[in-house]
């Protein structure tokens, strides 16, 4: 688990980076996603993987592929009982909050080798900023393309961009990790949209900016395609009326902001 040396740390400066995965029953899904990470042309400081109470194996795996690939970085590998995925985060983020930006990166998604690079341009490039996004695109569990978003749109109005598309932007956006901290880090109540409720927030009090670039790959499939896990809010059967309640909620906070 090797780290970067003082000299280092101190050049690198406002531009350090925890990355934190969250995975749950994706043994050989995360390894993909891993390999995302090791190969990112501008390091993590830390990476924290949290496993949700897996039973397939999966931290003993992501453990023995960490150890035998011997990033620069460090890393830990975090086993936790089975709860939610908000949960997993937050256990991350509390190891990586000393940090100034954070990237929150799912088990089955997959950054471009610029990916962090970018983020740490485009932050740097507006301080005012709380939040740098990249394109995203789909996939199957073929790797056929599905949809994809232009994100030059979200900047402009987060909250709406939400309400039309979806908040699911965590694996393609770098945050600036005392703004995730001040909005409350990730609602552990909440089963599903806990990404709306925390972008949101933080959409309300500070700007977000675009990096322009190649996009981020979602994953939608890849994991049940190996018979591995797949996300975790669609075992809801009332899932559809769950984020309708959620965006009500919302779009009130947004009212009241806006009338400020």
């Amino acid at each position: 688990m090797n780290g970067y040396t003082s000299n280092e740390i101190k050049a690198r400066g406002d531009s350090r980076i925890g990355v934190v995965i969250p995975v749950y029953n994706r043994r050989t899904t995360l390894l993909e996603t891993l390999r995302c990470v090791v190969d990112q042309e501008w390091q993590p400081d830390h990476l924290i993987v949290v496993d949700d109470g897996s039973i397939d194996g999966t931290p003993d795996a992501a453990t023995q592929w960490l150890a035998a690939a011997r990033p620069r970085f460090p890393w830990q590998v975090i086993r936790a009982d089975h709860h939610s995925a908000a949960r997993a985060r937050n256990i991350g983020l509390a190891r990586v909050r000393t940090l100034p930006l954070v990237a929150f990166l799912d088990s089955d998604d997959h950054w471009p080798c610029d990916f962090l690079k970018r983020g740490v341009a485009a932050l740097g490039a507006k301080p005012q900023a709380a939040a740098a996004v990249a394109d995203r695109r789909f996939v199957d569990g073929g790797g056929e393309r599905l949809a994809a978003n232009d994100c030059r749109e979200l900047v402009l109005d987060p909250v709406t961009w939400f309400f039309h598309n979806g908040a699911g932007v965590a694996s393609c956006t770098l945050l600036r990790t005392a703004a995730v901290v001040q909005a409350g880090g990730w609602n552990e109540t909440l089963e599903s949209a806990e990404d709306t409720v925390l972008f949101s927030t933080i959409a309300m009090s500070a700007d977000w900016v675009h990096m322009a670039g190649p996009p981020v790959v979602f994953g939608q499939g890849s994991a049940r395609a190996r018979h591995e896990e797949h996300n975790l809010s669609e075992r809801r059967v009332d899932r559809h009326l769950h984020w309708s309640l959620i965006y009500e909620e919302i779009y009130q906070m947004a009212l009241a902001v806006r009338s400020e």
